[in-house]
């Protein structure tokens, strides 16, 4: 990462550390040199396929809210699997405090996903691939002990619920205000309405590639 000139919140590796570690003293401290590192290569990896304009390829924002947020996940992720569950546990609850957002360090972060704005979503125990865009608002959660699988580039606009024994197949399109329970939905899909009423529309992989224009492609 490099310094941005005006300043801003490009910060190098130290000033970052120093700036998240001064954070984390209103919830009685971390230390956090140990995992720094880590989280930033996972962070900056997750980065290296947004198309978004506000996101720089080897840089963090952290006055970018959907940057700082997910370099505070893959953070508070690295402590919990060094076993510091204690750091683990301030750096989640520095993260909702910032942010408003949910998402517990002992949940699988998929590689490359972006918030657009992170406020009010709460990721629960579900399975989680990569290419994953999050509005605000968003709720993924269990119903009944199950939890949803979520496939490959797969879209959750603002305000929408996907909860339960849901499974969600790669290039899927889920539109604002859905609510997604116990459903299957193929590949290639729109997504729109409630269950058990939800309406299904199938797509062509060109059109949903089209569509799911956040992330850079391999093919």
């Amino acid at each position: 990462m490099k310094k941005s000139r005006g300043g801003g919140g490009l910060f190098d590796k130290d000033k970052l550390e120093a700036y998240l570690a001064n954070q984390l003293n209103f919830f009685g401290g971390a230390h956090i040199s140990e995992y720094m590192a880590e989280a930033c290569k996972r962070t900056l990896n997750c980065f290296s396929k947004n198309t978004n304009k506000y996101f720089q390829k080897g840089k963090i924002d952290v006055h970018h809210t959907g940057q700082y947020a997910i370099l505070l996940c893959y953070l508070a992720r690295v402590a919990f699997e060094a076993g510091d569950r204690e750091t683990a546990d301030r750096v989640y609850a520095l993260n909702k405090a910032l942010h408003g957002f949910d998402i517990f360090y002992e949940v699988e972060l998929p590689n490359v996903f972006f918030m657009e704005h992170p406020v009010g979503t709460v990721l629960g125990r579900a399975q989680y691939s990569d290419r994953l865009f999050l509005g605000q608002n968003v709720t993924v959660g269990g119903n009944k002990g199950c939890y949803p699988t979520i496939g490959e580039n797969v879209c959750l606009h603002a305000g929408c619920m996907v909860v339960g024994d849901s499974h969600l197949g790669n290039n899927i399109e889920v539109s604002a205000q859905a609510f997604i329970r116990d459903e299957v939905i193929p590949d290639n899909c729109l997504v729109f309405g409630k269950s058990p009423n939800l309406v299904i529309k199938q797509r062509s992989y060109e059109e949903m590639k089209s569509r799911l224009y956040f992330f850079e492609y391999d093919d």
